[in-house]
């Protein structure tokens, strides 16, 4: 649409021929509607791991972002920004927790924006064997 952004799934083009989650942002000003994922974690430590590649141009990158759903402007875990880029698969990974309160959770991909002027975002990016793994202590 109009939004400069397209996202689909890239059938067998992640590593090991996985799916990937493709991105390629447009030129102009950039209307990012977050992708999401709504989670039903039990409380405890985890982390979100998951591959990467791409290339991107802008003042800001793109940030998963995982937060209880009834505070979701509070992340509680989040990877560090995607910009620039890498041309291989490249592993992240983020760890978080989850409280005792936080019955259900989002896990979002979000343009890390603050202002018009860092919504200006071009290139492409994909994700791929993304995970929730639970961390044993």
């Amino acid at each position: 649409g109009s939004s400069g952004v397209t996202a689909e799934i890239a059938v067998g083009q992640g590593p090991k021929e996985t799916n990937a989650l493709s991105l390629e942002l447009g030129g102009g000003r950039v209307d990012f509607r977050p992708v999401s994922q709504l989670l039903l974690l039990a409380p405890g430590r985890y982390r979100f791991v998951g591959a990467s590649k791409g290339h991107l141009k802008g003042l800001r990158g793109l940030k998963w972002q995982i937060a209880c759903l009834d505070e979701r402007s509070r992340a509680i875990g989040e990877t560090s920004p995607f910009l620039g880029g890498s041309v291989g698969w490249t592993a992240f990974s983020a760890e978080f927790e989850i409280a005792a309160d936080c019955k259900a959770q989002i896990l979002r991909l979000i343009l890390d924006a603050r202002s018009t002027s860092e919504t200006f975002v071009s290139g492409t990016f994909a994700f791929a064997d993304l995970r929730i793994l639970r961390d044993v202590q």
